[in-house]
């Protein structure tokens, strides 16, 4: 899944060559969706995410940023920025439905310190 974000790093389509398999032409026809339609189901949480979870039957989902995320930043400092407002905004984009989704805090390992601390962080404001 796109980190859900305001930061235009992790919105709309990817940077070229961040998911190779999404620039293969073959792989939508693989997956019978559109690329389109693919970004935007992995985008969209509490209508067609929600919709197929119930459909196939599964109770909990958790969610997390797709790899390369954070790791995908070369700059430590954009990448450490990034981290506490990716986490910010997947914990905001699932707290209206906690029973069904949970998230795992995306860490940025170029400072092994400051993942840390991000972690507790997470851990402790959002559980």
């Amino acid at each position: 899944m796109s980190c859900p974000s305001t930061n235009p790093y992790f919105r709309g389509n990817p940077p070229p060559g961040v998911y190779p398999y999404l620039q293969d032409a073959n792989f939508s026809w693989r997956l019978g969706v559109s690329q389109a339609q693919l970004l935007a189901n992995l985008e969209d949480v509490h209508v067609q995410r929600l919709r197929d979870m119930d459909e196939t039957g599964v109770d909990y989902m958790v969610l997390s940023c797709a790899s390369p995320c954070l790791q995908g930043i070369s700059d430590p400092v954009e990448a450490a920025t990034l981290m506490t407002s990716a986490n910010d905004d997947l914990a905001a984009l699932i707290s209206n439905n906690t029973m069904r989704f949970g998230a795992f805090a995306a860490l940025s390992m170029h400072n092994a310190t400051a993942a840390a601390i991000e972690l507790r962080r997470c851990v402790t404001k959002y559980g």
